[in-house]
């Protein structure tokens, strides 16, 4: 169960926070997740002692919520391109046709458009150039990693999502986050391995661990710089 809510702060506006309630849970664990606030806790837990909790850590709350909004104006803005962790700036050369057509170079990404593009246009270019590299480059990965470990998924898509690098059902289908194709090269191996190994074990017990490590042994070292990319994660359409 999810509840949207404000914690009271003296002298300063409320600040909204997400409480999901899990059963099974023994302890408290709080996340900033792409810019907001989240406290995953026992049902047990009174309201009072959860907003004490984020209260107490109200000082460290605060300060990453800060480094994500940076990492985010970092990693996402619309006047560079980032592609297999590569950055191409963003260049705008007029032209006398209609629409917008993109064209990467070595050396930037230049927009062709009688004029400047809108931040939508910009953004709905680069995702079209995410899905070319996702069908070209990441699904031929994707089958390498599934004849190595000899896990085959159903059904493979790109979408694009908000919140999650990628997700398997109980179906073995695999939806794969658009965004996947601006990351190195290692890091969306690393989410590749993830949803493979999910077919055999459909949840993250010890043993869908040794799944993972068994393929990429410093999984670990590969999952904590991927944390680091949340912020290119696309906002609301």
């Amino acid at each position: 169960m999810i509840q949207e809510r404000l914690l009271e702060l003296p002298g300063s506006e409320p600040l909204p926070w997400r409480l999901r309630r899990r059963r099974g849970m023994k302890h408290c664990y709080i996340r900033i997740i792409d810019g907001a606030v989240e406290l995953r806790c026992s049902p047990r837990l009174p309201l009072s002692e959860a907003e004490a909790i984020l209260r107490r850590r109200l000082p460290w709350i605060l300060d990453k919520l800060e480094e994500s909004r940076q990492k985010k104006e970092r990693l996402n803005p619309l006047d560079t391109f980032l592609l297999a962790g590569r950055r191409y700036p963003l260049r705008h050369l007029p032209s006398s046709g209609k629409g917008i057509r993109a064209e990467l170079t070595p050396e930037a990404l230049i927009l062709h458009a009688p004029e400047a593009p809108a931040p939508s246009q910009i953004r709905r270019c680069m995702e079209d150039l995410y899905r070319r590299h996702c069908r070209e480059t990441l699904l031929p990965r994707l089958e390498e990693w599934s004849r190595r470990m000899e896990l085959y998924p159903n059904r493979v898509s790109f979408r694009r999502a908000r919140t999650r690098w990628g997700s398997c059902s109980s179906r073995d289908t695999l939806s794969l986050n658009l965004y996947l194709a601006a990351l190195p090269p290692k890091l969306a191996d690393y989410v590749l391995v993830h949803e493979l190994a999910h077919i055999r074990h459909k949840n993250h017990s010890r043993a869908f661990w040794s799944e993972v490590e068994r393929i990429l042994p410093d999984w670990k070292e590969r999952r904590k710089e991927l944390r680091d990319y949340e912020g290119i994660l696309p906002p609301k359409s």
